[in-house]
């Protein structure tokens, strides 16, 4: 009859040095919620290479990072042109929007970049 082995018993090539990766549940998330999971992870992955890069960035890459960042804003934005937001909400935030969408044409470069403000919420 064979015997087990302890970890400690078993030769190196057999033992488990490094801690099992953990999994997260799974859960089931709307197409919003995972393009916006999409975008924020793309955008850290984009802070993590800034951090790590002392170099300047690509005019391609900076579009990147700002078209990500716009369409983070414009999905945390998405409600406002529901049917039954009241007209004066929607007019005031689809400017906000339009602003949005227009911030690519006058590029130069993400230090000149001036992000439009929302407008305030009215009750």
């Amino acid at each position: 009859m064979d015997e087990y082995k302890t970890e400690e018993e078993l030769e190196p090539k057999y033992r488990v040095e490094e801690p099992v990766e953990q999994v997260e549940p799974y859960v089931e998330l709307s197409a919003e919620e995972r393009l916006a999971k999409f975008v924020e992870e793309d955008m850290k992955k984009v802070e993590e290479n800034k951090k790590v890069q002392s170099a300047t960035f690509s005019t391609e890459e900076e579009l990147m990072f700002l078209r990500n960042k716009r369409n983070q804003l414009l999905i945390s934005s998405d409600w406002t042109q529901l049917p039954d937001v009241p007209e004066a909400i929607q007019s005031a935030w689809k400017e906000y929007r339009q602003k949005l969408r227009d911030i690519t044409t006058d590029f130069t470069n993400l230090s000149s970049i001036t992000w439009p403000q929302p407008p305030a919420l009215q009750v």
